[in-house]
């Protein structure tokens, strides 16, 4: 997991975590593939939350916060994400690498839809998901859950695939 705040595309900030998260990931898929267990490293996540609601609706990101995070095997210990850092150490293009920490995480009830299509354009999904949420009588908890499913260096943002989930819980009886 890495934190940072603002829009993903407002400076180097979110690219550089991006670029800190996946470097730690493959170099852990690396150590554990040297002890026979070998895997498919897991998509971008990204956690977002707000000072005030309308931030989200408004578009208005740059004052975010987000949390962007990619899931580990079981197999994964606080030791080898150190030595997965310690690979990446004195390179200038991961100046985050010291952000990175192994934390666990657990997110509870949520719902969820799918946005496909370009990551500007999921602020239709979120709100059909919101107004999902309302009209079962839930209401929303927690921060906001992005799985980036697509590569964007390989699939057009018209075919970008994005579980976006949102925790819930049930209101009060009235």
């Amino acid at each position: 997991m890495i934190n940072g705040q603002g829009a993903p595309d407002a400076g180097p900030e979110f690219q550089q975590a991006v670029e800190a998260l996946f470097s730690v990931s493959y170099a852990l898929k690396s150590l554990v593939r040297d002890q026979g267990l070998d895997y498919e490293v897991m998509p971008l996540e990204a956690l977002w939350r707000a000072d005030e609601p309308d931030e989200f609706a408004n578009r208005d990101n740059h004052r975010c916060r987000w949390t962007l995070l990619i899931r580990q095997p079981e197999t994964i210990t606080p030791e080898l994400v150190n030595r997965a850092k310690d690979r990446g150490r004195g390179n200038s293009k991961l100046p985050l690498l010291d952000k990175v920490r192994f934390s666990a995480w657990c997110e509870g009830e949520a719902a969820q839809i799918l946005h496909v299509g370009p990551f500007c354009e999921a602020h239709a999904a979120i709100a059909r998901l919101q107004a999902f949420i309302k009209e079962k009588g839930y209401q929303t908890c927690g921060r906001r859950h992005e799985i980036y499913l697509s590569d964007p260096r390989q699939t057009p943002p018209a075919e970008f695939n994005t579980i976006i989930r949102q925790p819930v819980t049930l209101e009060a009886m009235r």
